[in-house]
């Protein structure tokens, strides 16, 4: 009895182990999720303040001829 109860106790703490192992991946993981988004929160920053680039009247004209 005693070696079912060794044996369970191992079985729980490397369930244990595996579980706080994934839960560490996960953390590193959302950090990695959390800095791309703060990337690409200011890389929309910097598109909002450049101006839109204009078109010349040549461009504009040919952008009419490609929708006939």
């Amino acid at each position: 009895m005693a070696n079912n109860l060794n044996d369970a106790r191992r079985s729980l703490e490397r369930a244990k182990e595996l579980a706080n192992k994934r839960l560490l991946e996960l953390d590193i993981e959302r950090r990695e999720i959390k800095a791309s988004l703060k990337s690409l929160d200011a890389a929309l920053k910097v598109l909002d303040r450049s101006p839109a680039p204009k078109l010349s009247s040549s461009e504009v004209k040919k952008s009419d001829n490609k929708s006939l």
